[in-house]
């Protein structure tokens, strides 16, 4: 297993959200492939693929990875103690 950490990007009309996410997966499974999957299932709403990310909501919300790096286990530890992610 691997944990990566997954930065994503929300805008909800003029409101800008940036979350950070740390995720496991299998060691076969690509980061960017993981963190795209995380993003087109946000919301239960069928996403609509486009500028980069995942547009929900007849387009009222748009969803995007910003950042996708896998990290160790003492690193995921840490970012859980501190709330970060």
């Amino acid at each position: 297993m691997k944990h990566i950490l997954i930065e994503f990007q929300e805008r909800n009309g003029e409101q800008e959200y940036s979350l950070h996410y740390v995720v496991t997966a299998n060691k076969w499974q690509k980061p960017d492939a993981v963190a795209n999957r995380v993003a087109r299932n946000w919301y239960p709403d069928k996403p609509d693929a486009s500028d980069g990310g995942f547009y929900f909501f007849n387009g009222c919300v748009h969803v995007s990875v910003t950042k996708v790096q896998v990290i160790s286990d003492d690193e995921r530890t840490t970012l859980l103690k501190l709330g970060i992610a």
